[in-house]
């Protein structure tokens, strides 16, 4: 476990003096990163023999439809994802509004708004 740390470490350091010395998006390098590690096993003969890996496969109907922008929802022709990701930020907006920080903030800036010359 110690060596995968520090071999996480290594790659974290390295990408991130390649951000800041080819000034280079943090995050498209990282993905450089994730796409060269997972593929390196891939790419070598042996293993392609031994395990028979292969980068692609079958995606399954229910999957493909869920992330398809002309994806069926309950026999309506809308997207999954737009209703999930719908769902995902009603919920957050509830919960946020349920908390007493956001209950203080909004309570302090109606405070704020009501006062004449504020």
């Amino acid at each position: 476990m110690i060596i995968v740390l520090l071999l996480g470490g290594m790659v974290g350091f390295v990408n991130g003096i390649l951000s800041i010395r080819l000034q280079g998006q943090a995050l498209i390098l990282t993905l450089v990163w994730a796409s060269r590690s997972r593929g390196s096993p891939r790419s070598s003969p042996a293993s392609a023999r031994s395990t028979a890996a292969n980068v692609y496969g079958e995606v399954p109907d229910w999957l493909r439809n869920l992330a398809a922008m002309n994806g069926v929802t309950f026999g309506i022709p809308v997207p999954p994802v737009i209703l999930i990701w719908g769902a995902v930020a009603g919920f957050l907006v509830y919960a946020f509004a349920q908390h007493p920080l956001m209950a203080a903030i909004s309570m302090r800036s109606a405070a704020t708004a009501a006062r004449p010359g504020a």
